[in-house]
C-alpha cells in the first residue's frame, strides 16, 4: 500500500532533502533523496495522486505513452510543473543547470507510463488516474533534475 497526497493536500513547506550520495545509475553523479514529512507521516519520495482527463493510452516503442488534452488538463499540469520547479530551485544543488524533464514531456501533451498495461493499449479514457513518484534529485557535472516514474493507478 502506498501512501499517496492529491493535489489539494501537498505543501512544499513539507518536502526535505537528504545529505549527498553517490548516484548508482549515472556515473560521476551524485543524489538526493527527497522526503515528503508533515507531523502525521514521513515518506521516502512523494507520491502524488493525480487525474487527468480525455487521454489516450498508446504503445510508444516498448513503452507506454499517456496522451492527454491540455485544455481539460491545464490546472493539473500547472500544478505538476511548478512542483518540479520549485523543487529544483530549493534543492541542495547550486551552480548547475536544471533540467526540467517532467515539464518537457508535458509541454508535449503526454506522459511516459511505466509498468505493464500493455491490456490497456489503444484506449481513451474520459478520467485516468496516475501515480507520480518523485524519488529525489540527480546532479552530474554540469545538469541536475528531478528523478520521477509515472504510473497508471489500478
Amino acid at each position: 500500500m502506498l501512501l499517496t497526497i492529491n493535489q489539494d493536500n501537498y505543501d512544499k513547506i513539507n518536502i526535505l532533502y537528504s545529505e549527498k550520495t553517490k548516484n548508482n545509475i549515472l556515473t560521476n553523479g551524485d543524489f538526493y533523496r527527497i522526503y515528503y514529512s508533515n507531523k502525521y507521516f514521513t515518506t521516502n519520495g512523494i507520491y502524488l495522486l493525480i487525474n487527468l482527463k480525455n487521454v489516450k493510452i498508446d504503445s510508444y516503442f516498448n513503452k507506454i505513452k499517456c496522451i492527454f488534452d491540455k485544455f481539460s488538463n491545464k490546472n493539473i499540469i500547472a500544478f505538476i510543473k511548478n512542483i518540479e520547479h520549485t523543487l529544483l530551485n530549493n534543492s541542495p544543488v547550486k551552480n548547475k543547470t536544471p533540467k526540467y524533464r517532467i515539464d518537457d514531456q508535458l509541454s508535449q501533451n503526454f506522459i511516459k507510463i511505466f509498468g505493464d498495461h500493455n491490456n490497456r493499449v489503444n484506449m481513451l479514457y474520459e478520467n485516468l488516474d496516475i501515480l507520480l513518484k518523485i524519488s529525489g534529485i540527480w546532479c552530474d557535472d554540469t545538469n541536475y533534475g528531478i528523478t520521477f516514474r509515472f504510473f497508471i493507478n489500478n
